[in-house]
């Protein structure tokens, strides 16, 4: 059996990412790349995590001097607060700034 793609606990990689695309417009205002355990699809592989209003609503609520990384941070933390039982990473890019 070949383990490169696997944990030794039996867990394996997945190699396909779920991805969308999706027309950027100038009121767009982040990108956000995350891991699925910050979302609460299961079909997806999350758990419990946030739903895609609710992450909104957290950047569009970030005041001007809100870096992306303290952003990141509140996404990821807030995740675990509402039940996430998945790791949780995420990254944010302003756009247009």
């Amino acid at each position: 059996m070949d383990r490169s793609n696997s944990y030794n606990s039996g867990f394996g990689v997945i190699s396909t990412p779920y991805t969308t695309l999706t027309t950027l417009t100038p009121q767009d205002t982040y990108l956000i790349l995350a891991s699925d355990g910050l979302f609460n699809e299961e079909t997806r592989g999350g758990g419990g995590g946030m739903d895609e209003e609710g992450v909104a609503e957290l950047c569009n609520s970030a005041g001007p001097g809100t870096s992306c990384d303290a952003l990141a941070k509140t996404l990821a933390s807030t995740a675990v607060k509402v039940g996430s039982t998945d790791d949780v990473t995420v990254v944010v890019m302003r756009l247009g700034a």
